[in-house]
C-alpha cells in the first residue's frame, strides 16, 4: 500500500478547494479538475454506469454537523475560515493498494481510524472515498487541518499540525500498522515495520 500527500494548486481559494475536491470525490460524472468532494459518496443504484467516467464504490465522512455532503462543503469551508494565518487548510491524500488487493468497507473505515490516530486528525473534519476505476483500488482523503472548536492563543481555532511536523513519517507508520493488522503485502524496503 502506498499513500500520497496531492499539493494544493496555488491561487486556489479555500472554498473553491473544498467544494472542488468533495465534488471530485463524491460525483465523477463532472470533471475531475473542476470538481472533487462530491465525487466520493455519488454511487447509487440509480446511476447509468455509462454514464459514470469514474467509480466510487463507498463514501463516508466524519466529524460534521450534516450528513448532506453540500453542507459539509459549507462546514468545512467556514471551519477552515475560523483560522485566518493559515496558508492551506486542505489536505488531499490518495491511499492506492497492490493490483487484485481490494479491502472491504469495514477495513476501509480501520485504515482511517489508524490514519486519523497517527495524524493526530481523530477530531478534524474529514471526507473520503474508495474508488476502483484504475488497476489499483484506491481512497481519497479529504482532511480539514483547523480544528472545529479547540482555540489557540490568538483566540482563532487551532490548526493540527499533521503527525507533528512529520506528516509523511507518520503516513508510512500507519501504512505498516495497516498492513500487519490487515495482513497486506508490504512494499518493499518500507521505512517502518509494525511489531
Amino acid at each position: 500500500m502506498i499513500t500520497k500527500i496531492i499539493p494544493n494548486v496555488l491561487g486556489t481559494s479555500v472554498e473553491n478547494r473544498i467544494n472542488g475536491l468533495s465534488d471530485y470525490i463524491h460525483n465523477p460524472n463532472q470533471t475531475r479538475i473542476d470538481y472533487l468532494s462530491d465525487y466520493i459518496t455519488q454511487l447509487h443504484a440509480s446511476f447509468s454506469h455509462e454514464l459514470i467516467s469514474e467509480k466510487c464504490v463507498y463514501s463516508n465522512s466524519r466529524n460534521f454537523l450534516d450528513d448532506n455532503i453540500e453542507y459539509q462543503k459549507i462546514e468545512m469551508s467556514q471551519t477552515a475560515s475560523l483560522n485566518s494565518r493559515v496558508i492551506d487548510p486542505i489536505v488531499h491524500m490518495v491511499g492506492s493498494f497492490k493490483k487484485f488487493e481490494v479491502p472491504t468497507t469495514e477495513q476501509l473505515e480501520e485504515q482511517i481510524d489508524i490514519i486519523s490516530k497517527h495524524l493526530g486528525a481523530k477530531d478534524l473534519q474529514m471526507q473520503y472515498a474508495m474508488h476502483m476505476d484504475t488497476d489499483n483500488v484506491h481512497y481519497h482523503l479529504i482532511i480539514n487541518k483547523v480544528h472545529p472548536f479547540q482555540k489557540n492563543k490568538h483566540g482563532e481555532n487551532k490548526v493540527i499540525d499533521l503527525g507533528e511536523g512529520w506528516i509523511h513519517k507518520s503516513l508510512h507508520r500507519a501504512i505498516a500498522e495497516i498492513e500487519a493488522k490487515q495482513a497486506w503485502e508490504p512494499e518493499p524496503n518500507s521505512m517502518y515495520i509494525y511489531d
